[in-house]
């Protein structure tokens, strides 16, 4: 396994960071901070230009707090700039702001799921010990609409 953590762009023309553990024998890639698809699929098309073939597997975040956000902020430096925005906004209401955090990481589940230009084996939810606020956006999802990869036997 080798870690993406998504927080920061590399040149176009370098090779994706952790290629050389892939090289080694990883056998899957583990992204951290995935905020929004456009950005995976452009790293996932990076790693396959690149012949890294093995399953990519994106990490969600959901969060429940504007404390939690402020953190990631420091470690995670591609979030799109609406939602942190409107993470911002409602900062004063932790309902709130799960709320929206199990909106969005529904809705980002979804496309990453049901888009037809990658394939990805499922998707990980950092939950920070929220097994509720799990539950409540897998409740969310149609599991029967998604389009979950299957390796060829």
């Amino acid at each position: 396994m080798m870690k993406w953590r998504g927080n920061e762009q590399q040149p176009e023309n370098e090779r994706v960071e952790g290629g050389d553990r892939v090289d080694a024998g990883a056998d899957f890639i583990m992204c951290q901070g995935v905020f929004d698809l456009q950005t995976f699929k452009d790293f996932y098309k990076r790693c396959r230009e690149q012949e890294i073939n093995v399953p990519i597997l994106p990490g969600v975040y959901a969060i429940n707090s504007y404390q939690v956000l402020h953190n990631l902020k420091n470690f995670c430096k591609i979030m799109p700039e609406e939602y942190v925005k409107t993470m911002e906004k409602l900062q004063s209401d932790a309902d709130a702001i799960t709320d929206y955090s199990i909106d969005y990481v529904s809705d980002l589940i979804r496309s990453l799921l049901k888009d037809e230009e990658i394939s990805i084996p499922g998707v990980h939810v950092y939950c920070y010990n929220n097994l509720t606020l799990v539950s409540k956006i897998f409740e969310k999802l149609d599991f029967e609409d998604l389009k979950i990869y299957q390796p060829e036997k």
